[in-house]
């Protein structure tokens, strides 16, 4: 399944991600939103997703009111692999 990672402009507080992590039923199926990357001293959050494809994502974020700078697939690269795994 691709990868991706949603770019948020801002940090989100810990009970708005805890809101949206009890819609994920409302997703369609294939779309998983795996975890998020909160900056500290920069305003920005970074989700990681697996979805069929960017468009997926955006519609999810859409219609959750989720506002969002860019989705970008991406490969995850894993070090003690030496390869590419996602």
């Amino acid at each position: 399944m691709p990868r991706f990672i949603a770019v948020h402009p801002g940090s989100f507080k810990e009970q708005d991600l805890a809101g949206l992590a009890q819609r994920r039923g409302e997703m369609p199926e294939g779309v998983n939103w795996l975890c998020t990357w909160c900056g500290t001293s920069d305003p920005v959050t970074y989700c990681d997703w697996e979805a069929p494809d960017a468009q997926s994502i955006v519609g999810v974020l859409d219609a959750f009111q989720v506002p969002y700078e860019a989705v970008r697939e991406v490969r995850y690269f894993e070090p003690d692999a030496g390869k590419f795994i996602a």
